[in-house]
């Protein structure tokens, strides 16, 4: 049999050994946590440690740049008279026109009496200088005839050679300035008379901040020659008469142009279908059949690039 106090002193033993094992096991348990996370804990302090060398690898990657485009070539703001733009230099064009008799139609080559009442010319060059920098500058030949008549006057028989100086003037209300002696040199049936003259063009915009921006050029001024009045040509005088145009660019590749040439109105649309420079231009001359040649129809096609 256990005695009283013997009893009373071994139950407070085991207590006081029952209230130790859990008081350091409850110590334990409150450290777990500690102990659990502190894998994670370190690889975080490692990642604030460490930024600028962790990186996350992103799921989508950036796709590269494309090449920027270049710009698509715009139709020509010009029909019927010249502007004051040219070429510089390594700049090098050619041009091909057909013209036909209004009243016989537009594939009619000759007449019920058999004379020729349409005929194809050419135009080619190059230029040199700097506009923008110092002065611009195009030589160019004309070769009058494309079409023989009667086995006579055929390709090369008929022709013109030319020098056009220009000048670009940003800072003057955007416009350009020419000068002009297209016929120096002639041969065959080119016409005897000069044709020299001055032109001023000036760029702008009907709507700057539409997408659409209807870019335009207004073109002014006086020449000899193929300028001259009609009175003029009937008194055999080479006077001095003023020209003028305007051209707008109606749709990205579209323009349409009219023009006072001196002693004949012309209208055309110009066209450029193509992503290169080659671009085209219809039209009629002489719209109100005033001038010694009548109403034409004009098709005319001209490439240029730059070596």
């Amino acid at each position: 049999m256990w005695s009283n106090n013997g009893n009373s002193n071994t139950i407070k033993k085991l207590i006081l050994k029952l209230l130790i094992s859990m008081n350091i096991n409850f110590k334990f348990l409150k450290l777990c946590p500690i102990f659990i996370l502190l894998p994670f804990y370190s690889n975080y302090a490692l990642a604030n440690n460490n930024t600028n060398q962790l990186r996350i690898s992103p799921i989508i990657k950036r796709v590269q740049d494309e090449k920027p485009k270049k710009p698509e070539p715009n139709p020509g703001l010009s029909f019927g008279i010249p502007s004051a733009m040219g070429s510089s230099w390594k700049d090098v064009f050619v041009s091909v026109a057909y013209t036909a008799d209004y009243d016989e139609g537009l594939f009619t080559w000759h007449n019920k009496n058999n004379k020729k009442v349409a005929d194809g010319s050419m135009n080619f060059g190059f230029g040199f200088g700097d506009p923008n920098e110092s002065i611009g500058g195009e030589i160019s030949v004309g070769i009058i005839s494309l079409l023989s008549q009667k086995g006579e006057s055929g390709f090369g028989a008929d022709g013109t050679a030319g020098i056009k100086l220009h000048k670009s003037l940003p800072s003057f209300f955007n416009t350009h300035a020419a000068i002009s002696w297209t016929n120096p040199i002639k041969w065959g049936e080119a016409t005897k008379k000069d044709t020299v003259y001055g032109v001023i063009s000036k760029e702008f915009e009907l709507r700057p901040d539409a997408d659409n921006k209807f870019a335009s050029l207004l073109t002014l001024g006086v020449g000899t020659g193929s300028h001259r009045s009609n009175t003029a040509i009937k008194e055999n005088t080479n006077d001095p008469n003023f020209f003028g145009g305007y051209g707008v660019q109606i749709l990205p590749r579209v323009s349409f142009a009219s023009s006072w040439n001196g002693n004949a109105l012309n209208a055309g649309f110009g066209l450029s279908p193509f992503d290169f420079p080659l671009n085209f231009s219809l039209g009629i001359s002489d719209i109100t059949d005033n001038s010694t040649n009548g109403a034409q129809f004009n098709i005319n096609t001209g490439y240029s690039f730059r070596f």
